[in-house]
């Protein structure tokens, strides 16, 4: 068996390493989004499409005009242009409905009759037999609509309809009206963010519309990112199990993941051993102690303790907290105070959040290692300075 750790320069899987590694520096949503608190619900299809009815409803107070859904037609000529077809006329009294005979959005225009027909795919759903074709006889000889164009919406660029069930019929009324367009497309090609979102962010003069739409455009390149992430992993499945070609990379690639879930608990044990021997050169009154596997915990006497958590993540890999179990609380204020004051600017953690108790914890990235051992130093010397 190879050396589990020379793994990742083997040449099947060095370049799903390299480009899994560009596309995880594109995940940018950090902080406050509102539509990542609703996590239960924006995986779901019927989620993206209420919201982005919403917006292609939105009429500025000031113009009068559909902003964004200009806007969107625009995107969608844009697109046509580029495949030679012809454009798409404005729509001068618009209405979008939602599920109206069960297609996504549907953009009608009440003066001509003509219509616009998206399905959402964003989040992946498999197409039904013959669905557009369906959406498209439905609209085009029952509702009597001339359908100007059918958007298809997807996370992955190039990604198309299921055509297995359709006919040459089918295929021709469809085809000179479709219009695929990625969430976002790596290609400089057209996309959903780059073209509609990004864009438009300041021509939008309603704050309580450009701030959702802003937060919206960051949580579709979350989802862009998480999709294009998982098809590297789906790449590197394929090649682990190609035993003819990697006898032994697989249970390479399981011993250095193996060694990866220990990692935590080495952290720990790394740290106490260096705390140790600071508490020895410096002779002082404290205890090195183990919670979990993956802690390190100071013990200062009267139940006053630090401790630090461990994981392996590249940003929150050390989590540093000051506890008080003799007031079943966290320690006063004035440590937090004189922290905040005196040496949050010297050690700058990645984060600074509040626990499940109320206290404050601080949260160092993996390669801080010497960082968060001279905050715990300077936190045992405030408190032995507070007992002098």
């Amino acid at each position: 068996m190879n050396n589990p750790l020379q793994t990742i320069k083997h040449l099947d899987i060095a370049p799903l390493l390299e480009s899994y590694r560009e596309i995880a520096k594109k995940d940018k949503l950090d902080g406050f989004n509102v539509f990542t608190l609703t996590s239960d619900l924006y995986y779901r299809e019927n989620y993206h499409s209420d919201i982005l009815t919403g917006f292609l409803r939105y009429k500025d107070e000031g113009s009068g005009r559909y902003i964004l859904l200009e806007a969107f037609i625009e995107m969608l000529n844009a697109a046509r242009k580029s495949d030679n077809k012809a454009s798409i006329g404005g729509f001068s009294n618009p209405v979008i409905e939602r599920e109206q005979n069960r297609i996504d959005i549907l953009i009608k225009d009440e003066n001509t009759t003509r219509c616009i027909i998206i399905e959402n795919k964003i989040n992946d759903a498999v197409d039904m037999p013959r669905q557009l074709p369906r959406y498209y006889e439905i609209m085009s000889q029952v509702e009597n609509c001339h359908v100007d164009a059918i958007v298809y919406l997807t996370l992955i660029p190039d990604k198309l309809p299921d055509r297995r069930n359709w006919s040459k019929a089918d295929c021709e009324s469809i085809d000179c009206r479709l219009i695929p367009i990625p969430v976002v497309n790596s290609e400089n090609k057209i996309s959903l963010l780059a073209n509609w979102v990004n864009p438009n962010l300041t021509k939008i003069s309603d704050l309580d519309v450009r701030i959702p739409f802003v937060q919206y455009g960051r949580l579709l390149e979350k989802l862009s990112n998480n999709m294009n992430k998982l098809e590297k992993v789906k790449e590197l499945s394929r090649v682990l199990q190609d035993t003819d070609k990697n006898e032994s990379l697989a249970d390479d690639v399981f011993s250095l993941r193996d060694m990866i879930n220990l990692l935590p608990e080495a952290m720990a044990d790394d740290l106490g051993v260096c705390l140790l021997q600071y508490k020895t050169n410096e002779k002082l009154p404290f205890e090195i102690l183990k919670w979990q596997p993956n802690s390190c915990v100071v013990n200062l006497g009267n139940q006053n303790m630090i401790y630090v958590y461990c994981q392996f993540n590249q940003k929150e890999a050390y989590e540093v907290g000051i506890s008080d179990f003799s007031k079943n609380d966290r320690l006063p204020n004035w440590l937090n105070e004189r922290i905040e004051q005196q040496h949050l600017e010297t050690f700058s953690p990645h984060k600074i959040s509040i626990d499940a108790q109320g206290g404050l914890k601080y949260e160092f990235g993996y390669k801080e290692k010497s960082l968060v051992i001279s905050f715990v130093k300077k936190l045992i010397s405030l408190f032995q300075d507070s007992k002098k």
